[in-house]
């Protein structure tokens, strides 16, 4: 009779895990998979698991995901850490993504909403501004960029920023910002079917925006605006009336370089006139 009693309570047991809401965790030392189709989350039973799959940390802890047994991305907890010379603001819920997240600086996370870094070395941190938040941060070969908002001092006012940084000291350079086109690789070089594409324009940590192929010809602009090769066309002229009262003239020098000079002053009655004939 007792026996009968316990298989009774063990058939009633087993039973009841089977109908019951179960959770899973997988923190089991040597545990490993029974088939290549095993997953962790919900199955396609229809109205069963019709809800969303969890991932979730209820302790104020990051979530850490690897691969390889190597850390590839972390997802911040509620959370501040010092970069460079600042505090972050709030870095809840950063993301990033790397290779190698091992390499990143001790007890700091990613520095801005998505954060993607190669890896290779620890993130360029002394760049860091307290306003590069709502955006991408890229960190590479000891160097940074920015993209996203800046939200200006002040005023209710957003920029829209692209920015980027060397690393402080560095011997090699400078870095620019390029604009490059690319098609389809067919070989080569610098073309738009060639390893490192055709630029098209460049921007100068000094300051000068260049217009051209700068790549194709190993130079670099050297003034605010500098064009390589080609023209300049204005094809709405201004419709204001003349300044006929100026007398600054724009000329170029033998390497193209615009500067001004004034109108040569008129001798004996002659001066600028668009009347054809002797004297003019």
């Amino acid at each position: 009779m007792r026996t009968n009693d316990f298989l009774k309570h063990l058939i009633l047991g087993a039973l009841l895990l089977t109908t019951g809401k179960v959770a899973g965790q997988v923190t089991t030392a040597n545990n490993v998979a029974n088939a290549g189709t095993d997953f962790l989350g919900w199955d396609n039973t229809f109205p069963a698991n019709n809800f969303p799959l969890r991932v979730r940390h209820d302790l104020n802890q990051p979530i850490e995901f690897y691969t390889h047994n190597i850390q590839r991305m972390r997802l911040n907890h509620t959370v501040t850490y010092t970069l460079g010379s600042f505090a972050t603001p709030a870095a809840d819920g950063y993301l990033g993504l790397s290779p190698n997240n091992s390499l990143w600086p001790t007890n700091k996370g990613p520095f801005s909403r998505l954060h993607l870094h190669d890896g290779s070395s620890s993130p360029l941190e002394q760049v860091y501004r307290p306003w590069m938040d709502n955006g991408i941060t890229f960190t590479t070969n000891n160097d940074q960029m920015y993209i996203g908002h800046k939200v200006e001092e002040g005023d209710d006012q957003t920029s829209a920023v692209i920015q980027w940084a060397d690393n402080d000291g560095a011997p090699a350079g400078p870095d620019v910002l390029k604009f490059l086109f690319a098609a389809g690789y067919s070989g080569g070089n610098y073309n738009v079917s060639g390893l490192h594409g055709r630029e098209i324009a460049r921007m100068h940590p000094a300051g000068f925006f260049g217009v051209g192929d700068w790549q194709l010809q190993g130079l670099q602009p050297t003034e605010r605006v500098d064009l390589l090769n080609g023209r300049l066309r204005i094809r709405q002229l201004p419709t204001s009336a003349p300044m006929d009262t100026l007398n600054r003239f724009m000329v170029v020098d033998q390497t193209g370089v615009v500067h001004w000079r004034n109108i040569p002053p008129g001798t004996l009655g002659c001066e600028w006139d668009q009347v054809i004939g002797p004297n003019h």
